[in-house]
């Protein structure tokens, strides 16, 4: 059975992923077939800012459903750093601006248009490709922030959560454990998620599942809607599912082509520049990546930052790959500390009387997260619980990460 909160998750990504494509419907709208790369630059702007709107809170999601899931399952394991959700909003799953993304459709239909096609047709593929762009973008966000979350809890592996719309391809690879830093092959509208657990926990939840009951808790239709006729038949016949579908086939890693390929670039060398300025997190903080290159372990680099695939395809052990994600900014170094949020209060900590609204949360939770921390329950006199660490955990990453203060949607 899969866990609520993992489920809740899932839904969650879905209401952004319609959000966007809605905001990219109604941009579209905008876009004159006579003027399309003036008039969609000009429209681009409230389409980014609400793609990125959604990735933050797809990422927020993302970075914090994990703790609940796991103690659903009666497990607990503390992260050792929290995820940054800002890293991951404004910027496409490539490591490329997100306008960059969103902008694609242009070429695209011009080329259409150019090749023959009724600019009627062609400015309708452009409206989809577009809209699967925003989705895809802000699904990849709340991806990302999850399995950077699972990587950072020592031990925790997670599964493929499939959704009601899944494709065969993700079908027959729903239910697989995987290491944290196995990447998560997807396809351009995948709304999959992960779920965390542990190699014990997701045999006795049953989330190890088989890819023929899915396929025979089908009716006969939707099989055939799903794999083609021809391909139903013949799993219906004994054929094997997965060499039927070939599970890989048009799958890829967030920030490869699909082929799984990074188009003739090292993975190493996947970089973004975004959050790079001294107004972005990752220029505000560190303000350097590591590149590993020949005749020495890294090399540093102010102006260029690694995207997470290219951080988690480097195969490092656990703690240089967790140092790379902090150098990054995809970390908050924060995390690891837990008098870290309330350290410059200063006089204030000790006299809660100086203390604001906002402050009084803050040091509240941090002295909550530190009890975890601790082995002690922060709620009551019984023992420490995976929900009561949970909840610590959650409360302590959400107001570290707003500082105390109440913001509404």
């Amino acid at each position: 059975m899969i866990p609520k909160p993992a489920v809740d998750h899932y839904r969650t990504v879905q209401r952004e992923q319609a959000r966007a494509a809605l905001e990219a419907r109604r941009v579209w709208r905008a876009v004159d077939p006579a003027y399309i790369s003036e008039s969609l630059t000009e429209a681009l702007p409230a389409l980014e800012s609400a793609v990125s709107g959604g990735q933050l809170r797809a990422a927020t999601s993302g970075s914090a459903y994990a703790a609940d899931t796991l103690a659903a399952q009666g497990l607990y394991t503390k992260p050792d750093a929290f995820v940054n959700p800002a890293a991951l909003a404004g910027t496409s799953s490539r490591g490329a601006p997100l306008s960059s993304s969103l902008y694609s459709p242009a070429p695209y239909v011009k080329g259409l248009i150019a090749d023959g096609m009724p600019t009627t047709a062609a400015m309708s593929s452009g409206r989809k490709l577009l809209e699967k762009a925003a989705s895809t973008q802000v699904t990849d966000a709340g991806r990302t922030a999850s399995s950077m979350d699972t990587f950072a809890r020592q031990g925790v592996v997670w599964t493929r959560m499939i959704g009601p719309t899944a494709c065969p391809r993700c079908i027959i690879l729903a239910g697989r454990i995987y290491r944290n830093n196995e990447g998560f092959l997807r396809h351009p509208g995948c709304a999959c998620i992960h779920v965390s657990t542990s190699v014990e926990a997701a045999q006795a939840e049953g989330l190890i599942t088989d890819p023929y009951e899915a396929f025979e808790s089908m009716s006969e239709a939707d099989q055939d809607a799903r794999f083609t006729k021809a391909g139903a038949q013949a799993i219906r016949d004994g054929g094997d599912i997965s060499q039927v579908v070939n599970a890989r086939r048009g799958l890829s890693y967030a920030g490869t082509s699909s082929d799984g390929s990074r188009r003739g670039q090292r993975v190493t060398g996947s970089f973004t520049r975004e959050g790079t300025t001294r107004r972005g997190y990752f220029g505000r903080t560190s303000g350097s990546d590591f590149e590993k290159v020949a005749g020495s372990r890294y090399q540093r680099s102010t102006t260029r930052r690694l995207t997470p695939d290219a951080i988690y395809q480097q195969n490092l052990p656990r703690e240089d790959t967790l140092q790379l994600l902090r150098d990054n900014g995809y970390l908050l170094r924060q995390g690891q500390v837990p008098e870290g949020a309330i350290r410059g209060l200063g006089a204030a900590f000790t006299d809660p009387n100086a203390l604001t609204a906002a402050q009084r949360r803050v040091q509240t939770a941090s002295l909550d997260w530190e009890a975890v921390q601790e082995g002690r329950n922060p709620y009551g006199k019984g023992p420490l619980t995976p929900q009561a660490s949970a909840t610590a955990e959650k409360n302590y990453r959400r107001w570290l990460l707003s500082g105390g203060q109440i913001y509404t949607r």
